[in-house]
């Protein structure tokens, strides 16, 4: 906590402004402009390399470019700075998931629901890991359904 209070106290005014700007950074994922969003992420962590929004960013673009080891490592990371983050557990998840390693897969996002259990995302991984594990899904897909309808019949062709 110390470390966190003097990180925040010694930031410049120019490194203030680009954390702040962190928030530009989804509009970019929309894009697929990963070059920008890993010099903009990385920006952030010269400044502050435990900057937890950054560091989850750069798991997610890691996964979405096919890094899943990387993407797995970095939420890690986060999981060290923050043992309760719910985010930090879904990208272990669905990387654990990538890797088939689906009892650690399973474990994480079993994690990730205690903190959210009205995530949408959450349940789906969920109901992906039961059924690649040949085990009952049908609960978690009604509850998907019950959270999302739109999104669900969107997904529910994998389940069929």
């Amino acid at each position: 906590m110390a470390e966190k209070q003097r990180n925040r106290v010694n930031l410049s005014k120019e490194a203030k402004e680009k954390i702040k700007n962190i928030h530009g950074i989804p509009q970019l994922f929309e894009k697929e402009d990963y070059e920008k969003i890993h010099a903009a992420i990385d920006e952030i962590l010269n400044i502050n390399k435990n900057n937890m929004q950054a560091l989850l960013f750069k798991s997610e673009i890691y996964y979405r470019e096919g890094k899943i080891v990387d993407s797995e490592e970095i939420a890690e990371k986060c999981l060290n700075i923050d043992p309760n983050n719910s985010t930090a557990h879904y990208l272990r998840a669905l990387s654990f998931y990538e890797m088939d390693k689906l009892d650690k897969a399973q474990h994480h996002v079993d994690e990730a629901l205690k903190f959210k259990n009205d995530n949408f995302n959450f349940v789906i991984l969920k109901a992906n890991i039961l059924k690649k594990k040949g085990q009952d899904h049908s609960v978690l897909l009604n509850q998907a359904q019950e959270l999302h309808p739109q999104r669900f019949e969107e997904v529910k062709k994998y389940f069929e």
